[in-house]
């Protein structure tokens, strides 16, 4: 039998469902979230707040509205990735499997309803990743607190945004000392964002695992893991193999 304190517990519960009406707990319970994604759904919580309170029927408005704006297409979709992991983060624990199953599923629909906007998958030329010897060469230059900034990049793969969810700088001034840094010592205006690229590189010749890159970077599929990062070409030894018989 449950105790007074489970039964509060449960009725303090934030509950939601395509069908339930908003419920202005489930705003507070997701900014209470810790994750990657602090600094991409906070439009989310500002467009929330000027609507009542979150709600799913508030998702789609909120889709169509993002789909507007003059954010790149890459940042309209990592938002829009944002609120997803936020809901699921805040609401798996109070659903059963089958309204959890409901609830993704409804998910997805909005995504065919409101289909994000495509991105450009031109591949990640050679230019903008950092191989592990210019990796040292800037670490060697940099001061203290650029080591810091560049280590946390190099090792984690982060976006710019997740670094600065984690300490209080701004992107601008990130981003700034690392192209002053690396345009000073590799003589390339290189950005925070390289250190990604160079991350995803590394891992994927490293481990050979594209799906597991593709999984930790949130890309949509592997096809897009794959234009960016994958540079494969046949030289003319294996385009002309004797022993093929042709």
């Amino acid at each position: 039998m449950s105790t007074a304190a489970e039964l509060e517990r449960e009725q303090a519960r934030p509950f939601f469902a395509p069908q339930v009406a908003r419920h202005d707990s489930i705003l507070e319970a997701m900014r209470a979230v810790s994750d990657c994604y602090g600094y991409h759904v906070r439009d989310f919580f500002d467009f929330a707040e000027h609507n009542g309170g979150v709600s799913f029927e508030i998702v789609k408005p909120y889709y169509q509205d993002l789909n507007g704006r003059r954010y790149a297409n890459s940042t309209k979709r990592l938002m829009r990735q944002a609120v997803k992991a936020r809901l699921r983060a805040t609401l798996d624990g109070a659903m059963d499997f089958n309204a959890a199953a409901a609830f993704r599923e409804a998910l997805a629909k909005l995504d065919r309803q409101v289909k994000a906007p495509k991105v450009q998958t031109a591949p990640i030329g050679q230019d903008k990743v950092i191989r592990r010897d210019e990796y040292e060469r800037l670490i060697i230059a940099a001061s203290y607190r650029d080591k810091l900034l560049l280590s946390f990049l190099w090792t984690t793969g982060c976006r710019v945004s997740e670094l600065t969810g984690a300490r209080p700088f701004s992107r601008v001034y990130v981003s700034t000392r690392i192209h002053k840094l690396a345009l000073a010592v590799l003589g390339r205006g290189l950005g925070a964002h390289s250190l990604r690229h160079s991350f995803a590189t590394r891992q994927i010749r490293r481990a050979n695992k594209v799906q597991a890159v593709r999984a930790y970077f949130g890309h949509s599929s592997t096809a897009i893991t794959m234009n960016y990062y994958v540079h494969e070409r046949l030289d003319d030894d294996e385009l002309f193999d004797p022993e093929d018989g042709e």
